[in-house]
């Protein structure tokens, strides 16, 4: 902490208790002027010339103040010159003793005490700040009174009432200069922590305003990245059209293909061409049914929709898939009407019966339509290998699968179940219609 800021406050403390401090002061010697005139009419010249005496320093110090704090000075050079303010300050208190002190009359003594004792104990809060202030202004005076009555106790046959007034006095001299001595260095642990506490307050003021400089790049950073996503997204939701149709003629050229008249090595070619350009579309659907939901324009239109013609079309699909892997592939008939998108159901349906049949070996799938009070519960049964009871939610995070540490893409990529947990969620985008994804749960 730097010492100058600690004594510059220190000085300006001070500064704003000398004018109060001498006004009071010239009040007290007004008083004791009067008091001495009226009381001992023998020291009245003494009284007069004292009471000039302490109006001129009073005059001395309204001029030369205003001067003072024009001055552009350093701490110390303040410093020096209140001390030397004091001095004139401090002749006056001590010529009070000299020039006031009535022989004998104890109730001048009393006031004289009682005068200076309140002036120099009111001084220790008021020159705190610099305790060399106070020095220089009260401990001469105080030893001179404590000289004038402890001399005329020793001169009067020892008169014990100035004997204890003067040992008084120096008793309080002690008892000031230790309670000025603690005031300052009580000011000066005051000061230094509201300067710490300042620097303190500017480093987190530095460190926020940093802080939030840091957050709106972030935020930048952040809304530039959401909107080249965004923007690639909705690419590829507009294009998908466009990306579907070489997939498709694809499979119809190998579909022809396979129509043609082909020896066994070449049928064996054509069927891995098939089991490829499944994988590869099953693939493609999937990304581009993703960029679709998350480019929001996979808007629903619910509307009342049979679900026995879309159960039909599931079957007609996926039963030929069924029936190469020797699965018993059911829908149960159904007159039930749903208020729903009839193809964001299809597309959630379309996921779980995939899922149903990839993952099930032997035994079959059956798709059910079952009531539950006003709504309808379209549910996936299968037999496949299950699902660990801690996993049920983790498969419909997007691209997470279980059973495909080695990522092979022939089992897709694991963002279909994403899908349909965003359809699903996604304030009732299938209206009514519960879908119970109870695919590969091994029932």
């Amino acid at each position: 902490m730097n010492s100058e800021r600690i004594q510059g406050m220190q000085q300006r403390m001070v500064e704003r208790s000398i004018m109060p401090g001498i006004v009071a002061s010239w009040v007290l010697t007004m008083l004791v002027a009067v008091f001495s005139w009226l009381q001992a009419p023998e020291y009245r010249t003494a009284a007069l010339v004292w009471g000039a005496y302490s109006c001129f320093v009073f005059l001395l110090y309204l001029l030369v103040w205003p001067w003072y704090l024009r001055q552009n000075w350093s701490v110390a050079q303040k410093e020096k010159f209140l001390i030397g303010m004091m001095i004139p300050h401090a002749l006056m208190w001590s010529a009070m003793s000299l020039m006031l002190f009535a022989d004998g009359q104890r109730e001048v003594s009393m006031v004289l005490m009682l005068i200076f004792a309140g002036t120099s104990c009111g001084g220790v809060p008021l020159l705190g700040a610099r305790k060399g202030t106070y020095w220089v202004m009260m401990v001469l005076p105080f030893l001179v009174q404590v000289f004038v009555f402890l001399r005329y106790s020793l001169t009067h046959a020892f008169d014990p009432f100035h004997a204890v007034l003067g040992i008084s006095m120096f008793t309080l001299l002690i008892t000031n200069l230790f309670a000025i001595q603690s005031q300052s260095e009580t000011i000066e642990r005051s000061i230094r922590l509201g300067f710490e506490n300042e620097d303190l307050v500017g480093q987190l003021r530095e460190q926020t305003d940093q802080l939030h400089q840091q957050a709106e790049l972030l935020r930048q950073q952040t809304q530039a990245a959401n909107e080249a996503n965004q923007a690639k997204t909705k690419f590829l939701a507009a294009a998908s059209h466009d990306l579907r149709q070489p997939a498709h003629a694809l499979n119809l050229f190998v579909e022809a293909l396979n129509q043609t008249s082909l020896d066994a090595e070449q049928q064996g070619i054509v069927g891995h061409i098939q089991a490829a350009n499944q994988a590869s579309r099953d693939m493609l659907n999937t990304l581009l049914d993703f960029s679709r939901i998350e480019a929001g324009v996979m808007e629903a239109k619910p509307q009342p929709t049979p679900l026995a013609p879309l159960l039909l079309a599931l079957e007609e699909e996926f039963g030929p898939q069924a029936d190469a892997k020797n699965l018993v592939y059911r829908s149960h008939e159904t007159h039930a009407v749903a208020h729903c998108d009839a193809s964001l159901v299809a597309l959630v349906l379309r996921n779980f019966v995939s899922n149903a049949i990839r993952y099930t070996q032997r035994g079959g799938v059956l798709i059910a339509v079952r009531s539950r009070g006003q709504e309808l519960c379209l549910q996936v049964w299968d037999t496949g290998i299950g699902i660990a009871a801690e996993q049920h939610e983790v498969i419909f995070k997007e691209f997470h699968q279980l059973g495909n540490e080695e990522r092979d893409r022939q089992k897709g990529l694991g963002a279909g179940l994403g899908d349909c947990a965003r359809l699903g969620h996604d304030d009732g985008r299938t209206s009514c219609l519960e879908i119970a994804a109870r695919a590969r749960l091994g029932v």
